[in-house]
């Protein structure tokens, strides 16, 4: 798997150094090693590249510059029938984390979900127990089950408040082991 990865990301910074040398502007070492960089698992030397790269250069500029590189080598390869090579390497590197991708997706060659704005599932979680609570107190305070349960009205209605604070109660309860 590890060589499929270090091949699919072998070929997309060769294709992207290509067409920078095609336009007269070839990469020099680190722009190049920047192509395939990712903090996971990376090198001292990698990590020394970087931090030459965030002295020494514009990132803005460069992330323009690599996307446009990789939008025009992208369309040349798939006009020369090329996309089934792209499609393999992207698709080997689709749960890859590296600083590429951030350009090819830019360029509009890859989609990720960082903009689709999902919603942290982590926070459904912690809604769970609220929602519990309000559907027990809704069930008690408004069903016939409710009203055998309880037969006292205002006990009904008590245990229907208490069941709507108990997530606040709980919230607190969170807050004061935490800190």
């Amino acid at each position: 798997m590890a060589t499929s990865v270090a091949s699919a990301k072998q070929f997309l910074v060769d294709r992207i150094a290509a067409e920078a040398e095609r336009e007269g502007a070839p990469l020099n070492e680190i722009e190049k090693a920047m192509l395939a960089f990712s903090e996971v698992g990376a090198s001292e030397k990698e990590l020394d590249q970087a931090r030459t790269f965030e002295r020494d250069f514009d990132d803005k500029e460069y992330e323009s510059r690599i996307a446009r590189l990789a939008r025009s080598v992208y369309d040349r390869d798939v006009a020369a029938g090329r996309k089934a090579e792209w499609d393999q390497a992207l698709d080997e590197l689709a749960s890859e984390d590296f600083y590429l991708m951030v350009m090819l997706e830019q360029a509009g060659i890859v989609k990720t979900t960082s903009h689709l704005r999902l919603p942290d599932w982590r926070l459904l979680v912690g809604f769970v127990p609220a929602l519990v609570c309000v559907a027990l107190a809704a069930a008690v305070a408004f069903t016939p089950l409710g009203s055998r349960i309880f037969p006292n009205d205002v006990l009904r209605l008590a245990v229907a408040v208490l069941l709507l604070l108990a997530p606040f109660a709980l919230g607190r309860l969170r807050g004061r082991r935490a800190g």
